[in-house]
């Protein structure tokens, strides 16, 4: 061996001598270092082992040189094959006030293949069939003296220019909130779909689904078989389409009156229904209702001031007032002296459908109503008698294998006749 500063020891080519001092080299050729170290290979390897380095605040640190080799070729390897019990690797603080216990990172940027950072194995063959093995266990119970947030795994997955992944389940099912899941994702409990609305509720495939809820839409997209579908929620239980406008800067409230204008002023669309107009009814202001001629694959004429949804079948709210006095459930509806508003109808014409709700308030109020447009006559039992043979006081018909004959004694004006036979 040879000889070296004051309390150095050095191994080189199998002999020993000192070197600085406090240290131990092992055929390190020209390599320096700082005192208190063990250092173990060549300068060009660079392999070390440093305890408590001066220059460090890490109490071992352990780097690996090594740039060519097998794929087995590991800085630190750790073999515990004669362990039936315990701990293989054990670490543990209680004082750890911020910071990481264990901090592992990959932060190359020459990689030609893939990189992991970390690489869990469970593997073998087990002798007893009724056991149950894990790959990884996390678990956070971190307790908080006032308040606080546990969070057992985060994922983050940033950065690339093609995709990023924050977690690909290979194979193997996934349950929450069950130990024993039994589908590819097993809930056991509510869950929340969040989504920004509709711009952001894409799809390309088949498959696909997502959730837009903005304040006008609120639907389930999915594309099956290359065609792109949703499911609305169903609102007030209305069948309802969207109608274009005729002026884009009107606003259209829940429950109002639609006719349609088929005048170029400036196009034909939509209005709010006017009293004693010849416009045909269309329908009234949606609140929710099926929204079923939505074709942009986002749905987007909720948003959209060109349009307004308009129910056309089942029940919905309807705008009312006591025009013609309280509004009792089985109420015919037609339109008030009110734009857009209905009342209770007493005379013949044309109805909106029938109320469910008793309304009896000062002003105009919403009830729930079935939509069928009409014509009605609160007269039409008074026409014909039970028996089917007389018409009371107006009208009578008699057939006994003579041509129908009918008898005027009323008013015979071409109008009551067509009333009456439209009534019937």
């Amino acid at each position: 061996g040879t000889s070296g500063a004051s309390g150095a020891v050095t191994i080189a080519s199998g002999n020993v001598s000192s070197g600085t001092a406090g240290n131990i080299s092992i055929d390190v050729g020209t390599s320096t270092s700082s005192n208190g170290s063990i250092l173990i290979g060549t300068a060009a390897r660079a392999q070390t082992i440093t305890l408590g380095s001066t220059s460090n605040t890490t109490a071992v640190t352990i780097n690996s040189g090594v740039t060519t080799g097998t794929t087995t070729t590991s800085a630190l390897a750790l073999n515990t094959n004669s362990l039936t019990t315990g701990t293989g690797f054990y670490v543990a603080s209680s004082t750890l006030t911020s910071g990481k216990l264990v901090d592992l990172q990959v932060s190359g940027t020459a990689a030609a293949a893939s990189q992991t950072a970390l690489n869990i194995l469970t593997a073998g063959a087990n002798a007893t069939n009724a056991i149950t093995t894990y790959g990884a266990q996390i678990s956070n119970t971190h307790t908080n003296a006032t308040s606080g947030t546990n969070v057992a795994l985060y994922l983050n997955a940033s950065g690339a220019t093609t995709a990023n992944y924050g977690l690909i389940v290979n194979a193997g099912n996934v349950g929450i909130g069950t130990t024993a899941p039994t589908t590819a994702l097993h809930v056991n409990g509510m869950i929340r779909v969040l989504d920004n609305g509709a711009s952001a509720c894409a799809r390309s495939n088949d498959g696909e689904f997502c959730f837009a809820t903005t304040s006008t839409i609120e639907k389930i997209f999915a594309q099956i078989g290359g065609v792109d579908v949703y499911f609305q929620r169903a609102g007030d239980a209305d069948y309802s389409e969207y109608f274009l406008k005729q002026n884009v800067s009107t606003t259209f409230l829940t429950g109002q009156i639609i006719t349609y204008d088929g005048s170029f002023n400036p196009r034909p669309g939509v209005v709010l229904a006017q009293p004693n107009s010849s416009q045909p009814l269309v329908g009234i202001v949606s609140a929710g209702g099926t929204r079923n001629n939505d074709p942009t694959p986002n749905g987007t004429r909720g948003d959209d001031p060109e349009y307004v949804n308009v129910g056309l079948l089942g029940q919905l709210p309807v705008m009312v007032n006591t025009e013609n006095g309280p509004i009792e459930p089985g109420d015919y509806l037609t339109l008030s002296s009110t734009p857009g508003v209905a009342m209770k109808a007493v005379e013949a014409g044309l109805v909106l459908g029938i109320a469910y709700e008793s309304y009896n308030d000062i002003g105009t109020g919403l009830v729930m109503m079935h939509i069928n447009i009409r014509f009605w006559d609160p007269n039409i039992n008074t026409y014909f008698s039970k028996s089917g043979g007389e018409i009371v006081g107006q009208v009578k018909v008699t057939s006994s294998g003579t041509p129908l004959e009918i008898n005027l004694t009323g008013p015979t004006d071409v109008n009551a006749v067509r009333d009456i036979f439209s009534a019937k």
